[in-house]
């Protein structure tokens, strides 16, 4: 045990056992981060008050044993008077910390966690300032001094360094030791979170490096990026800590948020020293980023040679691919890194792999004009005419970008001009677009076709006519390109030229003899697209070549419509002058005057008018000119055709003013100035509609403020007989709802059905609107001519929260209408689920009837969506067994119309299977009728009788037959032991009944109806005689199932019947053979069948 005594002073001594050494990490060297007695002069900072020398001892102990309690720091603290502590109890404190130390296993690193000095008043910049400079500059004692003065420790600037990490970064270490030893947090992190250990790592001081971790630095500190210290020495080639940092366990394949380990980062930072250290200490050579780059691919990406040949020598993955299956040689000749192909291409690389998109090295090479790797890659063997997935070869990307060197590389040597790629676009019209004049001389000088034919029919002549570029119009004329070429929309290069504004490119093609009359498929001339896009200079030049002013596209379109639909003055100007027609009418009847007039270009209506335009010109449909410009809302328009004379009055083809047009749009502006110059207000369209009218049904409330205020008439009403409220309140405008009965509007008034306002907000469920105008006393029980109230159409569609506000308003839940349907009688017919549920809350009448008995359960019955309807109405007392005026009951219904989980849901419930309408139909006879097997099937294994029968004496199982649902027959006769022998009192066998005409059928109404036999299915007859029915069996009449048959003309079952051995030569009663009834018939097809299989009679 060391022992040391200084009079007048305090000292303390912390002693560590030796066997501690034992016991820790054993990754570090012992000496290294302890010694064996770690002593603090306390004495040694008498500039210090006894407060904070007790502080600097907690931090002291704090980040050598991870913890320092308020007990052992008083015991370890002795002032003069107390008198310094027995070596023995010192060794047995520190044998209690010891043995913590123990705890934490053989692997761990001593946790520290050193003590935060109160940072509550935060220093001044000027004082951060005056720190930081200190630091920067090592000065030592204006440190101690600043620290003297009370500066706070973990002050930070705006970025949130410390004058740690100001130290770290400028590899002060006799700094970095004094601010340690204050109490600096050694693992405090800034704003990007980068520790004092990353600011030393990117400095490469290896004093400070090495200093900070033992003094328990974290190594595995991630910053935002998610880099390491070790990343960063890495990124700044700082390979000399690499060594230090993994001795302190750095993981070596830690990743950042991109994947990029240490590795990655130290071959795009060219270090080889730092990539050999990093594989010998086991990195993971192929390890992939989130881009799946592994370190070869950044090595060759960035050009390094060493690094790349390193890795190599190492096993790298040569042919690795990344996410976009792009291979290291793909990165070396997208960067131009000739040195690296060699290299790569001798460890195996492919020459001709392709990436996700199909680019080989060459496209890589070529796409970045790479001359020397380009050249280098044909050398070595690659596929000049190599595809990627869009069809592009290396030629056709050099020349797309423009690239002539690499352009005439591949030319020379050998590569293909006339490979198209996916849209048929060759090399030359990749270069005739972009103007490329150089390269379109090298393709025509290597024969390459002049006028190809991409998918749209373009040729390079209309691809450079489009661009305006002229040098290669003439050289692809000269080389003999086709002036008069037309694409799939008709357009020819002037075209192009023309909709462009090329003037120069426009006056060659003109001068070399362009048609300047072609049309595209519209109809369009060049001077129409020259027109439609302002290009007044170059409608001069077809004018001056003779184009026609007066010429029309299909639509009606002159060259001055266009000029004037999109605004073009100095062009309507010149066309104007030029003689073009000012009332010239497409083929919806607009002049130019609408055209301009609808798209609000005032400047050209006043040219027009000028000129003059029709101010009073009407469309096919009606409008004016005014029509127009107030249904877009051009109110400067406007107002300029008003003030020139503009009918305010003027009604188009369904009685709109121009107040209709800018009232239904909302153009308020437009609506005043209408109302200044007189429309009147009271005007009706011919369908009775007032300017308000519209404005209330569009939901314009400004609009229709205005028009209120103005003197418009609430209570006017259209041809329907709806006034503006009723329209406002059908659209749920509940601001215009209330703006209208605040000036008077008629909550009762009713159109000619006799809805009110109310009908209306109900039946399309807007609820705010019905609780307005119930509010102000609109009449809840009000009906319409069927008797409907309000509430009735609520429920008819589902809104429930209206149907909640009118039945909190005391409307009748159980209203009845002239069939007697009641709100809940709609809405189980419609299967709102919810609605009822409120309804029968509120007490609705549950077995309420129509006029023809139908109760909610049986409506509920009618559909399979409702089945939980159903299931609520059960639930809440329905009569099950309830009849309608026929006496069908709900199980009646949902057999009839097949709704299988509601079968199956009444039969859970004890329906009657066996209830019998008023003509002795059952639920099995429905669903047998209609063929509905499935429930045919339930209904049986619920105890239904198969041998009741209708009044007409049919059974289930006849009907099944004679309707042709052989998936009911094969039913019964899987369920029903010896149904397939049965034989009524007319001895007719189900065969008989298989083979007769009139299927049977009852509709809703119980009456039993005969159907026409159109093609019913002989799949039951097969059934019937495949399971033992005698295909000679006669009735009580003599007559055989061919007899039926052959009188039914059901060919189909003659033939089936004789298959199967049906004697055509066996008489009936009356003497007749199935020939003979056949011949009786007139079933001319039958007879000679039947001929061909009777014996004829010997005339000999």
């Amino acid at each position: 045990m060391q022992e040391c005594e200084r009079e007048n002073d305090c000292l303390v001594v912390v002693t560590i056992a030796s066997h501690v050494k034992n016991e820790m990490d054993r990754r570090c060297n012992f000496d290294d981060i302890f010694r064996d007695a770690v002593l603090f002069d306390i004495g040694s900072h008498d500039y210090l008050k006894e407060s904070e020398k007790k502080e600097m001892l907690r931090k002291r102990v704090e980040r050598k044993f991870g913890s320092c309690d308020e007990k052992l720091l008083q015991s370890l603290f002795t002032t003069k008077a107390q008198g310094t502590p027995f070596p023995g109890q010192i060794n047995k404190l520190a044998n209690k910390y010891q043995g913590q130390t123990r705890d934490m296993g053989d692997n761990q690193e001593l946790q520290t966690s050193p003590a935060k000095l109160s940072t509550s008043s935060q220093a001044s910049q000027v004082q951060i300032q005056q720190m930081f400079l200190a630091c920067q500059m090592g000065k030592v004692d204006q440190v101690i001094s600043m620290v003297k003065s009370e500066f706070p420790s973990e002050s930070a600037d705006e970025d949130g360094n410390t004058a740690l990490h100001i130290a770290c970064t400028h590899g002060q270490l006799k700094v970095v030791q004094e601010l340690v030893s204050l109490g600096a947090d050694v693992n405090k992190q800034n704003k990007i979170e980068w520790s004092p250990l990353h600011q030393s790592a990117s400095d490469g001081d290896i004093d400070v490096v090495k200093y900070l971790l033992e003094e328990g630095a974290k190594v595995e500190l991630h910053d935002k990026r998610g880099w390491t210290p070790l990343h960063v020495a890495c990124s700044k080639g700082q390979g000399h800590l690499i060594p230090i940092l993994i001795k302190y366990d750095a993981s070596a394949d830690a990743t950042d948020e991109t994947g990029n380990t240490a590795l990655h980062l130290a071959c795009v930072s060219d270090d080889s020293r730092a990539v050999r250290y990093l594989l010998r200490r086991g990195a993971a050579i192929d390890i992939q980023d989130t881009d799946g780059a592994t370190p070869l691919h950044h090595a060759c990406s960035g050009g390094k040679e060493d690094v790349v040949r390193l890795l190599l020598a190492k096993d790298a993955s040569v042919n690795v691919r990344d996410k976009n299956d792009k291979t290291p040689l793909h990165m070396a000749c997208a960067g131009g890194h000739i040195q690296l192909l060699d290299i790569l291409v001798e460890y195996g690389s492919e020459i001709d792999t392709k990436s996700a998109r199909g680019d080989t090295p060459l496209h890589d090479a070529s796409i970045n004009g790479h001359v020397d790797v380009v050249r280098k890659l044909i050398h070595l063997g690659a596929d000049i005419n190599s595809k990627n997935n869009k069809g592009k070869t290396s030629l056709y990307i050099a020349c797309m970008k423009g690239l002539a060197d690499v352009a005439s590389l591949l030319l020379e040597s050998r590569a293909s001009v006339s490979v198209k790629e996916n849209r048929r676009w060759i090399p030359l019209h990749a270069a005739s677009l972009d103007g490329h004049v150089s390269i379109v001389n090298t393709l025509l000088d290597n024969k390459s076709e002049v006028d190809p034919r991409e998918e749209g029919n373009w040729t390079p002549l209309h691809m450079a006519c489009q661009n305006g570029h002229q040098p290669v119009v003439e050289i692809l004329l000269t080389h003999g390109a086709d002036l008069q070429a037309v694409e799939d929309n008709g357009y020819t290069p002037l075209h192009w030229a023309c909709h462009g504004g090329h003037l120069s490119t426009a006056t060659f093609l003109l001068q070399k003899g362009a048609s300047v009359t072609a049309t595209d498929k519209w109809g369009n001339t060049p001077l129409h697209r020259a027109s439609q896009y302002g290009h007044q200079p170059v409608v001069e030049i077809l004018l001056t070549h003779g184009a026609d002013l007066q010429a029309v596209i299909d639509a009606g379109y002159t060259p001055l419509h266009w000029a004037c639909q999109e605004g073009h003055l100095s062009t309507a100007t010149y066309l104007l002058q030029k003689g073009a027609s000012v009332t010239a009418t497409d083929k919806w009847g607009y002049t130019p005057l609408h055209r301009a007039s609808q798209y609000g270009h005032q400047p050209v209506v006043e040219i027009l008018l000028t000129h003059g335009a029709d101010l009073q010109a009407v469309t096919d449909a009606g409008y004016t000119p005014l029509h127009w410009a107030c249904r877009e809302g051009h109110l400067s328009t406007a107002t300029y055709l008003l003030q020139k004379g503009a009918s305010v009055t003027a009604t188009d083809k369904g009685g709109n003013t121009p107040l209709h047009r800018a009232s239904s749009k909302g153009h308020q502006p437009v609506v005043e100035i209408l109302v200044t110059h007189g429309a009147d207000l009271q005007a009706v369209s011919n369908a009775g509609y007032t300017s308000l009218h519209w404005a209330c049904q569009e939901g314009h409330l400004s609009t229709a403020t205005f028009l209120l205020e103005k003197g418009a008439s609430v209570t006017a009403t259209d041809k329907w007989g709806y006034t503006p409220l009723h329209r406002a309140s059908t659209e749920g405008h509940q601001p215009l709802v209330e703006t209208l009965l605040s000036h008077g509007a008629d909550l009762q008034a009713v159109d000619e059905d006799g809805w009110t306002p109310l009908h209306f907000a109900c039946e399309h469920g807007h609820q705010p609107v019905v609780e307005i105008l119930l509010t102000h006393g609109a009449d809840l029980q009000a009906v319409d001519e069927d008797g409907l109230t309000p509430l009735h159409f609520a429920c008819e569609h589902g809104h429930q929260p209206v149907v909640d506000t009118l039945l909190q308003h005391k409307a009748a839940v159980d209203a009845r209408a002239i069939n007697q349907w009641t709100p809940l009688l709609r809405a189980c017919a419609n299967g709102h689920t919810g609605v009822i549920n409120v309804l029968l809350q509120h007490g609705a009448d549950i077995q309420a009837a129509n006029s023809v008995g139908h109760t909610p359960l049986h409506l509920a019955c009618a559909a399979d969506d409702r089945v939980d309807v159903a299931r609520t109405l059960l639930q809440a007392g329905a009569d099950i067994e309830a009849g309608h005026v026929d006496q069908w009951t709900p199980l009646h219904f949902a057999c009839y119309w097949g709704v299988t989980h509601t079968v199956d849901t009444l039969l859970e419930w004890r329906a009657n299977v066996n209830s019998t309408d008023q003509i002795g139909w059952t639920p099995l006879h429905f669903a047998s009728s209609h063929g509905h097997h499935f429930i045919v099937e339930t209904l049986i294994q619920h105890g239904a009788d198969v041998t009741m029968k209708t009044t007409e004496g049919f059974t289930a199982l006849q009907i099944a037959c004679k309707n042709g649902h052989d998936g009911v027959v094969s039913v019964f006769l899987d369920l029903v032991d010896s149904c397939a022998q049965y034989q009524d009192e007319d001895k007719n066998t189900l065969l008989h009944a298989t083979c007769t005409v009139n299927p049977i059928g009852v509709l809703d109404g119980g009456k039993p109806i005969r159907r026409a036999c159109v093609g019913v299915n002989a799949e039951v007859a097969r059934l019937l005689l495949d399971h033992g029915n005698d295909v000679n069996t006669m009735n009580q009449d003599g007559d055989t199932p061919l007899h039926c048959a052959s009188a039914a003309g059901r060919v189909d079952m003659v033939r089936l019947l004789i298959e199967h051995g049906a004697h055509c030569d066996v008489r009936n009663q009356v003497g007749k053979s199935p020939l003979d009834v056949a011949t009786d018939q007139g079933q001319t097809e039958i007879v000679n069948i039947l001929k061909t299989h009777t014996d004829q009679p010997d005339d000999s």
